[in-house]
């Protein structure tokens, strides 16, 4: 297992024994779960028991034109030149 580290929203993490990069977009401690957007786009959501879990470790935002997030309501494309700026839908 990797370090456990508490879910952070905007926080970008490796599940390293799926190689795969998500953010968690939302942890709602009343239900006691966490939401993540895979790089792909889908939405995951798990309960702290699943999210204990994970073999995760904690990574930078993926290169730009990778990941322009859908539940933000914005669109995959090219991100213009400056900091972090996208194109919404």
């Amino acid at each position: 297992m990797g370090r456990e580290y508490e879910p952070t929203v905007g926080q970008w993490y490796e599940d390293l024994e799926n190689e795969e990069t998500f953010q968690v977009l939302k942890v709602d401690e009343d239900r006691e779960t966490v939401e993540i957007q895979h790089l792909d786009g889908d939405i995951e959501e798990f309960d702290v028991d699943g999210w204990a879990e994970l073999d995760l470790e904690l990574t930078e935002e993926p290169p730009r034109g990778i990941l322009v997030p859908r539940h933000f309501g914005f669109e995959r494309c090219a991100w213009p030149e400056g900091r972090g700026s996208v194109k919404a839908t």
